[in-house]
């Protein structure tokens, strides 16, 4: 869509600064971490680490080229712009001004993001595509920089792994890391806890006794409306089938992990049915809800 600065100059001036912000984010990243990035899917995770304590925009890049660079360095944006010029140089005619406009299109979005974009993007790639015969290059140095640069690709993400994995991020400002969770929210009695949604996840560190801090799930679901008349939900430890719980009123349920030869994972909640009070009819809570989760203190 497009805003009219004349019109709406307010919105006009979020719409850009919010933008602006998102690309300084980027940027930020980009000079960090030029070879590698910080990983594909973790712009937002490292956003919410830098940014921690403060407000910030909660946005991808805003820019396709952006994106790239930022998830896989500045050699991997390189790849991705040697693609599309081969593609580019082959389109004739509207083909081409079409293309063309994609690639201006990507400097304001980040489209490939949505599965349906990315898909379409591959469908105009191949409009009028023709096969050529194979053609078998013999220029030693273009094969001795090609090599050069995936092996400075590959060594860098090596070696950076460990450090941009979001459950470091998360874990250095003592915040948690998960998903699938909606924001807090406070109990009769004051205590803090989130509900989930269909599926949530939690990144948490064990004691030296391999056990950890005792989670409490509460189940807060309109149980008479369900079809089942009942909730079950699927607890997760690290992959593996941790616990099944089947909940026929709304009760708590306290338990810890205890796993003597893992120190720390991933605890996930698959739920099942989740609800959705507006469309039930109940309130006008639009959000889809599964069970209540209190985060360990």
């Amino acid at each position: 869509f497009i805003i009219s600065g004349e019109k709406h100059p307010e919105m006009a001036r979020k719409f850009l600064a919010g933008r602006e912000q998102v690309w300084v984010y980027a940027l930020k990243i980009m000079k960090a971490y030029p070879l590698c990035g910080v990983g594909v899917g973790n712009f937002l995770f490292w956003v919410m680490y830098d940014q921690y304590g403060q407000d910030y925009f909660h946005d991808l890049a805003g820019n396709q080229y952006l994106t790239f660079s930022s998830g896989i360095g500045i050699l991997g944006l390189l790849v991705f712009l040697v693609f599309l010029y081969g593609i580019w140089v082959e389109k004739k005619g509207l083909d081409k001004w079409i293309f063309s406009c994609v690639l201006i299109i990507l400097l304001f979005q980040s489209h490939f993001w949505f599965s349906e974009a990315f898909l379409l993007f591959w469908l105009l790639c191949s409009l009028n595509y023709r096969k050529k015969s194979r053609v078998f290059i013999r220029q030693k140095p273009l094969y001795l920089v090609s090599g050069l640069i995936v092996g400075v690709f590959i060594l860098s993400n090596v070696i950076q792994f460990g450090a941009l994995h979001p459950k470091n991020w998360a874990n250095e400002v003592k915040t948690v890391y998960d998903y699938g969770f909606w924001y807090q929210e406070k109990d009769s009695r004051g205590k803090l806890f989130s509900w989930t949604g269909k599926k949530a996840g939690i990144y948490l560190h064990l004691n030296e006794q391999g056990k950890s801090k005792k989670i409490k799930l509460f189940c807060g679901a309109p149980l008479r409306e369900l079809k089942e008349k009942q909730q079950s939900v699927d607890i997760y430890w690290r992959g593996q089938s941790y616990k099944k719980l089947v909940f026929k009123e709304n009760q708590e349920f306290e338990f810890r992990i205890d796993d003597q030869f893992h120190d720390e994972g991933f605890l996930e909640f698959r739920i099942e049915p989740a609800f959705n009070l507006r469309r039930m009819g109940l309130s006008e809570e639009v959000r889809d809800l599964g069970i209540q989760f209190y985060y360990p203190e």
